[in-house]
């Protein structure tokens, strides 16, 4: 009975030291449901370094500009990765130091000589390695000297609604603007060029009795041509008034139009017409001859005049013959 008693003492005591060992293994620290906070910051880390690996890439200037001696430039490029550049096509005339970078960076450029007369441009390509982003500098060299010419010194035009073309000739860029007092004048549209080119003059209709000028200016900037504009009256008589003496004459009257016009004639006294004119019509600018008889077969002066009429316009011209001595 004492064996048994002791048996069962012997087998709980090793129960217990079984599950005192159990306990201790599963208190070691190691949970596999736990969360790892290491772990959890450096996701995050890399999770910002994925987004700020984005490429980025700007230049500091559109364009270099340089003059016909050649010489160097530079710009800065900014960016957060490999970049490459390049001058465009073929321009042997460019070159760019460095070809090649990483981050940011100065870009040197250096232009020949230019020993034409025709200003010269191309363009400096900045691009990522990985061909996303890409930015240009426009590289500018003028002419080693500049040419300005134009065809003609003088446009003349008609009183009406005229237009005329001229001729430029130039190696670089030029504008033209046409000054004139109303603004009668002007250039039509393109007002510029480069190289040779034509340039178109406008005038307005010349509704007055007076002629009118105007100045044509073409400029590069450096060299300036003048081209002088005129243009006649619609209509214009001179003189205004002319004098016979007793025994008469021939006198002079200049029309100066580009149109057609008339001539009605009142000199009448006694019922005798005492002047003739010949043409009584015509077109354009031309002269008229008037003629007064020899004697003056009356007592007294006599006065008349011609009136010349162009459209819209009418001028007289009067007329005196002075008296017979008594």
């Amino acid at each position: 009975m004492k064996e048994k008693n002791l048996s069962r003492k012997c087998f709980a005591l090793g129960f217990l030291c079984l599950a005192f060992a159990f306990a201790a293994c599963g208190d070691d620290g190691n949970d596999s449901n736990a969360v790892d906070d290491n772990n959890t910051d450096n996701d995050a880390e890399n999770n910002v370094e994925q987004l700020s690996s984005s490429p980025e890439l700007s230049v500091s200037v559109p364009s270099l500009a340089f003059d016909a001696g050649g010489g160097e430039r530079s710009f800065y490029v900014t960016s957060n990765t490999q970049w490459n550049a390049s001058c465009t096509g073929f321009a042997d005339w460019c070159t760019v130091m460095p070809m090649s970078g990483s981050g940011d960076q100065t870009v040197r450029v250096g232009v020949t000589k230019n020993n034409s007369p025709v200003s010269r441009n191309t363009t400096v390509a900045i691009t990522t390695s990985d061909g996303t982003l890409s930015r240009t500098v426009t590289v500018q060299q003028s002419s080693s000297s500049s040419e300005l010419e134009v065809s003609q010194p003088n446009l003349d035009f008609r009183s009406e609604d005229d237009y005329k073309t001229l001729f430029v000739f130039s190696n670089t860029h030029w504008e033209a603007s046409c000054e004139s007092n109303g603004d009668w004048c002007s250039v039509a549209e393109p007002a510029f060029g480069n190289g040779d080119g034509m340039v178109r003059v406008n005038v307005a209709a010349n509704d007055a009795t007076t002629s009118r000028m105007a100045t044509l200016t073409i400029t590069d900037g450096t060299l300036t041509r003048t081209v002088k504009i005129s243009q006649p009256a619609a209509f214009n008589v001179t003189p205004t008034s002319l004098s016979f003496l007793v025994n008469g004459g021939v006198g002079v009257v200049y029309i100066s139009s580009d149109r057609n016009w008339s001539v009605t004639r009142n000199c009448t006294a006694g019922g005798v017409t005492w002047c003739s004119v010949t043409p009584t019509s015509g077109s354009g600018t031309q002269m008229l001859a008037v003629t007064v008889p020899a004697t003056n077969a009356f007592y007294g002066s006599r006065n008349g005049d011609l009136t010349i009429t162009c459209g819209t316009f009418s001028i007289q011209v009067n007329l005196s013959q002075v008296a017979p001595p008594t």
